[in-house]
C-alpha cells in the first residue's frame, strides 16, 4: 500500500511539473488531417474484418467443442 501511494505521488509530481513547464504551441492541422484519420480508422476496420473472414473456420472451431468420432 505504501508503494502504491509513493508511486501515485511521484506520478502526480511528474504531471504537475510537466503541466507547469509547458509552453503554448501554435500548431495548425489542415482539413486533410481529419481525412487521413478517417481513412486510417476505416482501413483498420476493413483489415480486422478481412482477418476474421480468413480465419473464421479456425475461430469457430476454437469455440465449439466437437468430439472426433472414429469409425
Amino acid at each position: 500500500m505504501k508503494d502504491l501511494k509513493k508511486l501515485l505521488s511521484i506520478i502526480c509530481l511528474f504531471l504537475l511539473t510537466f503541466v507547469t513547464i509547458l509552453k503554448p504551441v501554435y500548431a495548425y492541422l489542415d482539413p486533410g488531417t481529419g481525412s487521413l484519420i478517417v481513412q486510417i480508422l476505416i482501413g483498420g476496420i476493413v483489415a480486422v474484418g478481412a482477418a476474421i473472414k480468413m480465419y473464421w473456420v479456425r475461430i469457430v472451431g476454437f469455440f465449439s467443442r466437437k468430439e472426433n468420432k472414429k469409425g
